[in-house]
């Protein structure tokens, strides 16, 4: 079963969420929302507060917003996704490219430029968060919303100063190549890349990192247990899991969000069963799913 908590906006890109113990912090469409668990209320914050955020986290008890078109990211106030002190927040300084994405993996902050990527951690100095020494990395990704947590470690569609769109794993702070020459080519003849959205999940023992190229109409999935990659498709309305994106596991069945139908459907190893069907973009509790 579903209720309705209220709407968020939508640009047509991911929504971002991070949960402390009391609060689920929530940004789409530029705006940033507040659920209180306590009472399920969603408040909008100020766009005086906080405004254009992309993408946000929660490590130590600070919520993380990351500013859209900027190399800026925001620390709320500790465990108070309400509040946000104008004097903290965090200049990237180690590339010059656009902040493009950030996760936070292993209470670490993984910020990705399209070219280099840099690592902080909660220092406990004024700044509250700094650069962990040697976590400079000479990869970065192409798409924000491909970086995802899986195996104990991160995965995401890379970029450098040669070229994009092979498929790293970090090994620490090394990236390790786990595309082929087969899916780089594929990828590579694509028209746009930078709208890739990536998420993982785990189905009989088998860990999946999932890469849907909305504009292409294509996805890709790699097999961390076997090292091998295949491709997803649909043949009707009625099998969706070539375009489902963002996936969560609240019970034993892995759920999934498809933009193309307008449904959370429940994923299998066989066929996908519909959940939920909305006219429009609702932030929703699920339980037994």
């Amino acid at each position: 079963t579903s209720v309705n908590r209220g709407t968020v906006a939508n640009d047509g890109l991911p929504a971002s969420m991070a949960a402390s113990p009391t609060q689920l912090l929530i940004s789409s469409g530029g705006t940033a929302y507040v659920l209180t668990l306590a009472t399920n209320v969603l408040t909008t914050i100020a766009s005086g507060t906080l405004t254009n955020v992309s993408m946000v986290e929660y490590i130590d008890g600070f919520f993380l917003a990351l500013i859209k078109d900027s190399q800026t990211f925001r620390i709320s106030t500790v465990v108070d996704a309400t509040s946000w002190p104008a004097l903290q927040i965090i200049t990237v300084s180690v590339f010059p490219d656009n902040i493009v994405g950030f996760i936070a993996d292993h209470r670490e902050l993984w910020v990705f430029g399209i070219t280099k990527s840099v690592v902080y951690f909660d220092s406990g100095s004024a700044q509250i968060f700094d650069v962990i020494p040697g976590a400079i990395i000479e990869k970065g990704t192409i798409a924000g919303f491909s970086p995802v947590r899986l195996d104990n470690t991160l995965f995401w569609l890379g970029g450098d100063e040669r070229g994009a769109a092979m498929v790293w794993r970090a090994s620490g702070y090394t990236p390790q190549r786990v595309s082929n020459h087969a899916i780089e080519f594929a990828m590579q003849g694509y028209t746009t890349l930078n709208d890739a959205i990536g998420y993982s999940y785990q189905d009989q023992g088998h860990s999946f990192y999932v890469l849907y190229f909305p504009t292409a109409n294509a996805t890709w999935v790699f097999d961390v247990a076997t090292g091998m990659w295949h491709e997803r498709g649909f043949l009707s309305l009625a099998v969706l899991l070539g375009h489902a994106h963002g996936l969560t596991a609240p019970a034993a069945i892995p759920v999934d969000g498809d933009s193309h139908a307008a449904k959370i459907v429940g994923q299998c190893i066989g066929v996908p069963h519909v959940l939920y069907r909305g006219a429009g973009w609702q932030v929703d509790s699920l339980a037994d799913a």
